[in-house]
């Protein structure tokens, strides 16, 4: 009896691993520097479009349906006025809400949280403080 124990706890551990290895997507390599990047969301047909010079971003969509695909903008404005505009100045850190970003100034320091979602109304992009 205590060999089946045993062995079903292997084969579960196994099975577990198995799995969870087939849920490993790896990211693209991408430069840190290039003009603009695109980020992951939880939402596998959601990306956030980053240009990295000024912090202006767009939430992609693809979809095989022509009327579900395409973009939307997230920030028009260049968060990097009366500063120089340098590719790789800005980058994204997802956090542990699934709707929000962290974007970061990586030579002032600045924050903005970034909010993306479906409903207009609920996207946005504010500073911290």
């Amino acid at each position: 009896m205590r060999k089946k124990i045993v062995l079903f706890f292997i084969l579960l551990i196994v099975t577990l691993m198995c799995v969870n290895a087939q849920e490993i997507v790896p990211e693209p390599t991408q430069d840190p520097n290039a003009p603009y990047r695109l980020y992951k969301t939880s939402n596998i047909r959601i990306f956030i479009k980053l240009e990295t010079a000024t912090g202006k971003m767009w939430m992609i969509q693809y979809s095989d349906q022509d009327d579900a695909r395409g973009g939307v903008v997230l920030n028009h404005k260049n968060l990097a006025e009366n500063k120089k505009n340098i590719d790789g100045r800005f980058t994204l850190y997802p956090t542990s809400n699934i709707w929000t970003f962290i974007l970061l100034d990586q030579i002032s320091g600045s924050t903005w949280q970034v909010q993306w979602s479906y409903d207009e109304n609920k996207r946005f992009v504010i500073p911290l403080y």
